[in-house]
């Protein structure tokens, strides 16, 4: 646990090379470790997170959800469409970042 919380914690805050990143400063995680999870809800995404997923991936979330005590799981409403939504915001985005490249370099 304490790998991943590094590990995040490395990834997070702003990055001015990246025009796109957030300017909101780094929330560490490391320190809160030691508070745990006693009081926190934790579920399984279900539905459109489990309809396609590869076998090994549903095991590895049953261990961790065990782990973690989870027993309930939940299905997020109209996620389907939230994905098709991202995937066009995404793919707009990138070509409008990288829009002089693409005339220079099609």
């Amino acid at each position: 646990m304490r790998d991943l919380a590094v590990a995040f914690d490395c990834l997070q805050g702003p990055d001015t090379a990246d025009p796109v990143c957030t300017s909101r400063p780094a929330a560490p995680c490391l320190p809160q470790l030691p508070l745990g999870i006693e009081g926190l809800r934790i579920a399984v995404a279900a539905g459109y997170f489990q309809e396609k997923a590869e076998a090994q991936v549903l095991a590895a979330v049953d261990q961790v959800a065990h782990a973690l005590g989870a027993s309930r799981s939940i299905t997020l409403p109209e996620t389907h469409r939230a994905r098709a939504a991202a995937y066009l915001i995404t793919a707009t985005e990138g070509a409008n970042l990288h829009r002089e490249n693409l005339r220079q370099r099609p």
